[in-house]
């Protein structure tokens, strides 16, 4: 097997790395403007680093060629923060283009270069009970409602778009296609790629007894690692067509529950979490499907991963 993975971002390099360390052929392809991030994560050694943007489509079926690649986990694309109602612009880099056309470009690579499989990387934003708000208790299964393309949330509709692509290419040509719907991820992000995380936010300013107020976010918090294995154990399970599988924790948190974990470890008094905002309400998914499937269940509660994450930065101290 040689893996093709897509975006130099944490979630791309993080999945490299478990790659490697099951002993996978991994290729790594995007901007590369964080190699220095990307070696705190990964050993560089160990993987091909391809410079090339997603929406290079000759610059992409070049280097699967040139790799002999024949799986890809897809995940280049902008944040969620960086697909707003105003990015609706021509430039290569909006946010829903980027998704789309990148996509697009993923898929028609796969249908001519005979890719066995698909690994999208996709987002529970997608879920219409995130606007919708069913009844305290729900889990959102991957069967559950979502969101329609007239929704002003562009960057769920966009990727509900770049799904549909996905499993039309399988239906149509036999490209097996597994998305991915992930959770609110925390966990450790080298350099920029932290930039805007706000779980491990509060955790440097804890170790650095430096002052940070946020407002409460209330969301199923997911460590990073069990959302790269997820990834890794789609990628290698049998009998998947085409598949959709929830990845997350199965509960709900606020950051309020981080900084008691946070007390447990030490003086709190510098860490602030404004209760008065606590945001849209979140509905854990059901896993059910991910656990009889893939095999999988998620290995971290948020206090483990709070708890690693405070091992990760004080090793960085």
């Amino acid at each position: 097997m040689k893996v093709l993975v897509t975006g130099t971002g944490g979630m791309g390099a993080h999945i490299s790395k478990v790659l490697v360390d099951n002993n996978v052929n991994c290729s790594l392809y995007g901007t590369c403007r964080q190699t220095d991030a990307i070696s705190k994560i990964v050993d560089i050694n160990k993987i091909e680093m391809h410079k090339g943007d997603i929406l290079d489509h000759i610059r992409l079926e070049t280097v699967i060629k040139e790799n002999n690649i024949d799986h890809i986990i897809h995940t280049a694309g902008p944040r969620a923060t960086q697909c707003r109602k105003h990015d609706y612009t021509n430039d290569s880099d909006n946010g829903i283009r980027v998704h789309t056309m990148g996509t697009s470009n993923v898929l028609e690579a796969s249908r001519k270069l005979n890719i066995k499989r698909v690994i999208y990387t996709s987002t529970g934003s997608v879920y219409l009970a995130n606007k919708i708000h069913p009844p305290d208790g729900t889990f959102i299964k991957e069967t559950d409602s979502v969101v329609p393309f007239n929704s002003e949330d562009i960057y769920a509709s966009g990727k509900v778009a770049c799904e549909y692509q996905g499993f039309n290419y399988a239906k149509a040509y036999g490209i097996e296609f597994v998305s991915i719907r992930m959770a609110h991820v925390y966990g450790p992000w080298p350099g920029d790629m932290g930039r805007g995380r706000v779980v491990g936010e509060m955790v440097e300013a804890f170790l650095n007894n430096k002052e940070i107020t946020v407002e409460e976010q209330v969301a199923q918090w997911t460590y990073l690692y069990d959302l790269a294995e997820e990834h890794y154990v789609a990628l290698t399970s049998p009998n998947l067509k085409y598949e959709i599988f929830n990845a997350g924790s199965g509960t709900i948190s606020g950051l309020s529950d981080v900084k008691n974990i946070l007390a447990k470890k030490g003086d709190i008094n510098k860490i602030h979490v404004d209760v008065s905002k606590t945001g849209s309400k979140k509905f854990p998914f059901d896993m059910n499907k991910a656990a009889n499937k893939l095999n999988f269940k998620p290995k971290y509660t948020l206090e483990n991963g709070v708890e690693d994450l405070i091992k990760w930065h004080s090793n960085r101290l």
